[in-house]
């Protein structure tokens, strides 16, 4: 059988090292990049404030509060809370949640039943 004679040139140690700085310059940028748009895509802010809006409703839920309307303020926007007595019931409240972003997005509202203890 005949040996076949095929293979690569080696490259010298400066034209490696050029071609890895190049790769990793390429990387940096395009890194540096997605970084940029996934900011400037605003979706950051829908995620935060549906984790503000999360805590926001632990919070209510697990501590008695008066009948009246309260409002948190967060970078995004701000959610605004109604709690108002249930219908009959005396120790239900009625919470209503709703996040209103400050560049105009969706907003968005939950509506609960909390029973307080005694």
């Amino acid at each position: 059988m005949a040996r076949m004679k095929s293979g690569l040139p080696a490259s010298s140690a400066p034209e490696t090292m050029a071609a890895s700085l190049l790769f990793l310059l390429v990387f940096c940028i395009s890194l540096e990049t997605v970084t940029r748009v996934r900011v400037a895509d605003g979706k950051n802010s829908v995620w935060q404030a549906e984790s503000d809006l999360q805590e926001c409703i632990r919070r209510f839920a697990a501590e008695p509060c008066d009948a009246g309307e309260y409002r948190r303020t967060y970078k995004w926007g701000e959610i605004a809370v109604r709690a108002a007595p249930y219908p009959d019931v005396p120790e239900v409240m009625a919470l209503e949640f709703r996040t209103v972003p400050k560049n105009g997005g969706r907003e968005t509202v939950y509506r609960m039943l909390v029973a307080y203890g005694n």
